[in-house]
């Protein structure tokens, strides 16, 4: 309940008003509220006629009024020509404020978790070093032979990468070798060939029955042998997370949107937590990746939680900026991770030391409120007034009386559920309404139930696909463009800065559409133009090969930024989540084909991984024509509303 506002002015100061309404202190709390609304937000609104009965026996309806400083009386006023009704969520949010210090603390709690995700992420690299290594010679090691002269007789030498093999040794009888000595064996290698009279057999190789590895640290790799024959299993590691997560990601919007945006990020952050600080002490591989997958999963829906929570309790005039801004603790954690990563070596003191910040998110239980929205929605009043009155009360800022709020709520709860009802009723058919998940199938055939909304939805979802192939394809490609891993794994952190506050300035002036056009058509040209430099200049130095890949970088992660923003304009609120969870599958399937993609794809053609990775972006480029601009739109609250 609204405190009263406490007045020492005479009460005839309203003596004019012959409704006995006026009289009443909460009433005159009311207009005082709604007067300060009106001065913050039109001063030059025109003075038209007195408030009259009609107006006051229905308070959702009646005027903004502002008071005549020199009558000292109050008047009804337009804005615009129009009457201003607390119809939609906008207009109540606006009456809290939108740049207060709940909207920013709310923001603070939301972009936060962006910090920490990259952290998880983006580490596989880094638990999974991968040092030289050898076969194993045991009979030689034991006979207390160099690793040198091991190298020289056992292990083939290639011309062509100026390097011992890894992952082969020649097949000769090594037990006889460590009875003659080192300086007979590599004089007479014949003499060790296994069952074999000519000297062509002396190429013969085997793959390692053991392995060597040549450091003094511990990674993920050298602890379950991913190299070699294994090595798929090094990309699986990080492409199994996210294939998983492609599943969890079809119920992540229903979940969000059944159980609330707090409670599912409120679980979530507890549980990614405690899954990373398991996956450090994992005795197998098989237990690793299912900690992994769980880690994903559980970031996943903590920061997609967030990002809708955070985009609901600002108005459609910052959602630009603070969806920009909302990314820039992820650029922090990229840009920290390789720091980490320098100075702790062993892969599960890394793993605990890169899990340690997630603690900070245990404090959401206490400070993280629901989304108001949500809960006006979903039909829970007393809820959201109560969010609403402790923003204002922190803005500074005084509401109306609560049964108007309640009202208010009541009247866009109920708008909603008749157009959202009405909408279904012509679109599902009698076949969908016979699946066991009815509510959850019609919600995702609301998606595509339209020839417009199925090109929005295939189109988007398609930009989601490429932004992420392309992002994570470009941010583990540093053994393809030999060069430092940290340098790079920072230098592409850095990237992420001036790509948001470029993607600000641009979605404001030149639009959604436009500016997505631009970035996928500029990440496609810098992409190709990678191999196109290699033909050009086989010996050219590696640092202009960096500089077009960051450049592409830059481009694509405005791009996947700006996904986020534009998915949750093009939605109305009812699928805004669900459509951006579904999105995030196919964020997830683009993910998992990345690390294969530079791993394997780069063995067949050189050029392979640039062509794929440039060839998405032209086409998601070309794709977003098709789409319709929300620049300066509220957030449509109905399937009408797109």
């Amino acid at each position: 309940m609204m405190e009263k506002r406490e007045d020492s002015e005479d009460s005839s100061k309203f003596g004019f008003l012959k409704n006995d309404a006026f009289k009443n202190d909460s009433f005159k709390n009311e207009l005082y509220a709604v007067n300060q609304f009106l001065n913050e937000s039109k001063n030059d609104a025109p003075e038209v006629s007195f408030i009259n009965d009609d107006t006051i026996n229905d308070p959702l309806k009646f005027d903004l009024v502002k008071e005549d400083p020199k009558q000292n009386t109050f008047i009804q006023a337009e804005l615009d020509g129009e009457k201003v009704e607390y119809n939609t969520f906008e207009k109540l949010l606006e009456l809290v404020g939108t740049t207060g210090r709940w909207n920013y603390l709310v923001f603070f709690m939301c972009a936060s978790v962006s910090f920490f995700s990259p952290l998880q992420s983006l580490s596989y690299q880094f638990l999974g070093r991968t040092p030289q290594h050898w076969c194993q010679v045991k009979p030689l090691m034991d006979a207390n032979w160099t690793q040198s002269q091991i190298l020289s007789l056992a292990i083939p030498f290639s011309n062509v990468t100026g390097q011992y093999e890894s992952c082969d040794m020649y097949d000769y009888n090594y037990s006889h070798a460590a009875v003659l000595g080192y300086e007979q064996s590599i004089r007479d290698p014949d003499r060790l060939l296994l069952q074999v009279d000519t000297y062509e057999d002396h190429k013969k190789t085997v793959p390692c029955r053991a392995r060597y590895f040549n450091s003094t640290y511990s990674s993920t790799v050298t602890q379950w042998d991913l190299v070699c024959e294994r090595r798929p299993l090094y990309s699986t590691t990080f492409s199994a997370s996210h294939s998983i997560r492609f599943i969890s990601s079809v119920f992540q919007g229903h979940l969000l949107d059944t159980f609330g945006r707090r409670r599912c990020v409120v679980v979530c952050a507890c549980l990614f937590t405690v899954c990373g600080f398991l996956a450090a002490v994992a005795p197998t591989l098989q237990l690793y990746l299912a900690l992994r997958v769980l880690i994903s999963i559980f970031d996943n829906y903590v920061y997609i939680g967030c990002y809708i929570l955070g985009l609901e309790v600002y108005s459609r005039k910052q959602r630009s900026m603070m969806g920009n801004l909302f990314a820039v603790p992820w650029a922090v954690g990229y840009m920290v991770l390789p720091g980490i990563a320098y100075l702790v070596y062993d892969w599960y003191w890394l793993q605990a030391a890169l899990t340690l910040p997630a603690i900070f998110m245990f404090s959401y239980f206490w400070l993280l409120p629901e989304s108001p929205r949500w809960l006006v929605m979903n039909g829970r009043f007393k809820q959201a007034l109560k969010i609403l009155t402790d923003g204002a009360r922190m803005n500074g800022n005084i509401l109306p009386s609560d049964s108007l709020l309640l009202h208010a709520m009541n009247n866009i709860h109920n708008r909603n559920i008749r157009e959202t009802e009405e909408g279904r009723k012509h679109s599902v058919s009698s076949v969908m309404c016979l699946v066991k998940m009815k509510h959850f199938f019609i919600r995702m055939w609301s998606l595509v139930h339209t020839v417009k909304m199925a090109r929005i939805t295939t189109i988007i979802f398609f930009c989601w696909f490429t932004a992420s192939t392309t992002y994570y394809g470009i941010s583990l490609n540093s053994v393809n463009l030999s060069t430092n891993e940290y340098i790079y794994m920072f230098l592409c952190g850095a990237m992420e800065l001036p790509s948001y506050f470029l993607l600000w300035p641009a979605v404001s002036y030149c639009g959604r559409r436009n500016t997505n056009i631009l970035l996928y058509l500029v990440s496609a040209i810098s992409i190709l133009f990678i191999p196109l430099l290699q033909v050009i200049t086989p010996q050219g130095p590696s640092e202009v090969r960096v500089l077009f890949s960051l450049l592409g970088k830059l481009a694509v992660t405005s791009a996947y930024q700006l996904a986020y923003l534009y998915t949750g304009e093009l939605y109305p609120t009812q699928l805004r989540s669900l459509a951006i969870s579904l999105a995030t599958v196919f964020t997830s399937a683009g993910a998992t084909a990345a690390p294969f993609i530079n791993d394997i794809l780069v063995t067949e053609a050189w050029w392979a991984p640039s062509v794929v990775f440039g060839g998405f972006s032209l086409a998601a480029a070309l794709l977003t024509t098709f789409l319709p601009e929300t620049n300066n739109e509220d957030l449509p609250e109905t399937e009408e509303d797109v």
